[in-house]
């Protein structure tokens, strides 16, 4: 009898351990998310200056959920195994990843990070991983691109007279499935255009096979938009080239102007537009801090603007750094982090909705169509051109490369292989200097009929 006793006993106990143990131990599918939040992908993108430490650079972790939280990441800079304080590289800054997408936040680097360098991710939210990097270097002189900024008041790639903002109330908002597509050199304005519209496109129904390339929506906006190797785009012919390109191509896209010069309302009206389902962009402007002067701008896609802690952090797809979704702190107006030497601070604001007014299947109109509009009003019809062979080779056909082929100065190219000159003669592109050095071949304008 007391062996029966002993075993009910030892049964009774068994089950109530295996009722506390199952009761009390985390969700299997909690887990299975913990682990997965991340991604197998930890980059690191280091600029250099004269191959030193510029001091600048962008950590991108990927996530494979969509997830809201904070991050802080340690580099393990000596190789010795361990991350102190010392190598706390961001702390607490709030990310909204993506699935399948990279999430980049601006590091301080004070040495060149060799590739395979251990790294630690944190969340908010208690997950993290330790891994090792993939990392790239890029000189920062190559990232805007200034040098040859002839309007820098105006330019859209490269400020305007620096100003300092208040504070702006804003919450928060976020546009999700936005690409991020890569620019060619000073083409950054019409790439943040295409990422615009091509999101605002397929969320009203269109898809990808409806659409032009991304290619060939930069190259038409580079001709709406009066764009040139020297100035890229300036913030009103932005506005109008965008409007034109949509007309052409029967999309109900109306693109307007917003905020102000010096980034002190700009902030604001983007968040509100956001929260009505617009895609926007962004004019960083750049200055020296000393003088305050100009030195040029750049345009960016924004994704999100959020507010933790009291703090206000912008979210941007930037056409000139790795694909991915970049989180930066705003300080007043200004962009802390931006790998720039001087101040990057806000801009003009640009923003474009699906005009529900007009008809969503409108039929795209052809250059000659436009060009007939543009008569009837007393609109000239004039196109930018470079000369080749004495003929006249529409600039928006060409982008800017530059490398060792041509003694490292920058130089122009076919978008496509080859070009087609006012009067039909096809050019194949000659490679090494390609058409010619931008510095030696003017731009001129002529009338087209």
């Amino acid at each position: 009898m007391r062996n029966i006793y002993l075993s009910v006993s030892i049964i009774i106990l068994l089950g109530v351990v295996s009722f506390v143990y199952y009761t009390s131990r985390p969700d299997d599918s909690s887990n299975q998310n913990i682990q997965n939040i991340f991604g197998d992908m930890f980059t690191l993108h280091q600029y250099t200056k004269g191959n030193k430490p510029s001091g600048y650079g962008l950590l991108y972790t990927q996530f494979t959920v969509e997830h809201e939280d904070t991050l802080t990441a340690y580099i393990d800079f000596d190789h010795n195994g361990t991350f102190d304080d010392t190598e706390k590289v961001a702390t607490n800054v709030p990310v909204q990843t993506r699935a399948d997408w990279m999430s980049g936040v601006p590091v301080a680097l004070s040495t060149i990070v060799a590739d395979r360098t251990p790294v630690k991710i944190i969340l908010g939210s208690g997950e993290s991983i330790e891994a090792t990097l993939m990392v790239s270097s890029e000189e920062q002189d190559e990232l805007l691109d200034l040098k040859s900024v002839t309007n820098s008041e105006e330019s859209m790639k490269g400020l305007s007279r620096v100003a300092y903002a208040q504070g702006e109330p804003v919450t928060n908002t976020f546009r999700p499935g936005v690409p991020d597509i890569t620019q060619r050199i000073s083409e950054c304005a019409p790439t943040a255009a295409a990422n615009s519209i091509l999101s605002l496109a397929q969320e009203h129904g269109k898809s990808l096979d409806e659409l032009p390339s991304p290619t060939e929506i930069i190259d038409g906006l580079k001709q709406n938009m009066d764009w040139t190797p020297e100035n890229g785009v300036l913030p009103n012919e932005f506005v109008q080239g965008k409007n034109e390109w949509a007309i052409q191509h029967g999309l109900p896209i109306r693109t307007t102007k917003v905020g102000d010069k010096n980034g002190l309302s700009t902030l604001t009206q983007l968040l509100d537009a956001m929260n009505n389902g617009a895609a926007t962009e962004l004019r960083i402007t750049f200055g020296d801090p000393t003088t305050g002067k100009a030195t040029g701008g750049h345009m960016v896609t924004v994704v999100g603007i959020r507010t933790e802690g009291g703090q206000t952090f912008i979210e941007i797809n930037d056409p000139k750094t790795p694909e991915g979704t970049e989180t930066y702190e705003i300080n007043a107006n200004v962009i802390e982090g931006y790998p720039y030497d001087g101040l990057a601070v806000l801009s003009w604001g640009f923003v474009q909705v699906w005009d529900e007014q007009a008809p969503t299947n409108l039929a795209p109109m052809s250059e000659v169509e436009v060009q007939g509009i543009k008569n009837a009003v007393g609109i000239k019809g004039k196109i930018k051109v470079i000369v080749f062979r004495n003929k006249y080779v529409p600039l928006a056909s060409v982008h800017v490369g530059k490398g060792p082929e041509c003694d490292g100065e920058p130089h122009y190219h076919a978008n496509t292989g080859s070009v087609t000159a006012l009067d039909g003669t096809v050019f194949i592109d000659p490679e090494g200097c390609g058409y010619g050095k931008v510095k030696e071949i003017p731009v001129e304008e002529v009338r087209v009929n």
